[in-house]
This record gives structure tokens, sequence and C-alpha cells, in this order.
């Protein structure tokens, strides 16, 4: 999973070719987070697109 700003998101999609197939939200924890992340960060999980 990768936390980054919403500016390098064009980057990784249409350049590096990944996908983002999730956004966590404070509505939409990660499960499988570490200890101690209570929720509040906005971030995405790639993965890649093999061509």
């Amino acid at each position: 999973m990768l936390k980054i700003c919403s500016g390098k998101l064009y980057f990784y999609i249409n350049r590096c070719g990944f996908a983002a197939v999730e956004f966590y939200n404070p509505k939409h924890i990660d499960l499988k987070a570490l200890d101690g992340d209570d929720g509040s960060d906005l971030f995405f999980r790639f993965e890649k697109r093999m061509k």
C-alpha cells in the first residue's frame, strides 16, 4: 500500500501502470493496518497492471 498525495496519482496510474483498487478513509478503514492506525488517513491500495 502506498500513501501518496493526490498530485502523484497521475504518475503512478498513467505512467507506471498501477491501478487504484481500494481507497481507505475514515469510513473504510484498512483492517490489516498496523496498531496505532486510527483510520484518519486517506490513502489508496495499488496493484500493478501487467500487459
